[in-house]
C-alpha cells in the first residue's frame, strides 16, 4: 500500500514524541516542530505537560506519531489533540505495535531485560500490548480522522531478530558500520515480505482531519 502524501508542496509536521531523536527542523519546502514531555537539548525541540498541545488549533499541515501512542495511558486524548491541531484536509503518519502477530506465540529467551514478550513490552515503557486494526480505526474516527490507509508491517523473523539483539544489549551492532548484522536483518525483512505478508508485529496507518466545512 502506497502512503498517501500528507504534506503536499510542504508546510509545518509536527513530529509527536521525537524520543531522543527530533528530526531536522526545516528545508526549503517544510519545517518540522519536535514534540516531547522530557526535557532535551535540540532547537527545535516544544515540551509539553502530557495532554493539551501548546498549539493553536488549525496550525499543522502533518502529524507524525512513530511508536508512540502505545505509550500513552490517555490514547484517545492524544488522538483528539492531534487532530485538533491538523488543518483539515492534514495527514497523520501512526505507527504501533499490533495487538496480535505470531512473534507473540514463539517460546524464546528474551535475554536478561525480560523473560516473556509481556515483561519485554513492559521494559520498553508500554502501558498497552498494542492494537487491533478494527479498533484503532474506531478511535481515529471518534477523534475526527479519517482513515485512508492501514496495514500490517515489521514481520515476525525481522523483529525477533531486532528484539533478540536489542533486549541482550546488543543495539551497539546497529550503530557501527557492520556488514553481517545488517545483512542479516535485510535478509530477514525479505522472508517476512514473502512469508508472513501483512502479519507483521506493527501497524501503520494513514488518515487524515476530516474536513469540518
Amino acid at each position: 500500500m502506497a502512503a498517501p502524501c500528507v504534506c503536499g508542496g510542504g508546510g509545518r509536521i509536527l513530529n509527536i514524541g521525537c524520543g531522543t531523536i527530533p528530526l531536522p527542523g526545516q528545508n526549503a519546502a517544510w519545517r518540522i516542530i519536535n514534540l516531547e514531555v522530557e526535557r532535551k537539548p535540540f532547537p527545535n525541540l516544544v515540551l509539553y505537560d502530557g495532554s493539551i498541545f501548546p498549539f493553536e488549533a488549525s496550525s499543522f499541515d502533518a502529524a507524525l506519531c512513530l511508536d508512540v501512542i502505545e505509550h500513552v495511558r490517555d490514547d484517545r486524548g492524544l488522538l483528539c489533540e492531534i487532530a485538533r491541531v491538523l488543518k483539515p484536509q492534514g495527514g497523520l503518519v501512526l505507527t504501533t505495535p499490533a495487538m496480535l502477530h505470531d512473534f507473540r506465540e514463539i517460546k524464546l529467551p528474551l535475554g536478561r531485560q525480560a523473560g516473556t514478550w509481556f515483561e519485554a513490552e513492559s521494559q520498553w515503557g508500554h502501558v498497552r500490548s498494542g492494537y487491533e486494526i478494527g479498533s484503532l480505526v474506531s478511535m481515529c474516527h471518534d477523534a475526527g480522522l479519517v482513515v485512508v490507509g492501514i496495514e500490517k508491517y515489521g514481520g515476525t523473523i525481522a523483529q525477533a531478530l531486532y528484539q533478540l539483539w536489542y533486549l541482550r544489549d546488543m543495539a551497539w551492532l546497529f550503530s557501527m558500520k557492520l556488514l553481517v548484522p545488517r545483512l542479516a536483518m535485510e535478509l530477514a525483512l525479505r522472508l517476512d515480505q514473502l512469508l508472513w505478508r501483512n502479519r507483521g508485529c506493527s501497524i501503520a496507518l494513514f488518515a487524515i482531519r476530516a474536513d469540518t466545512k
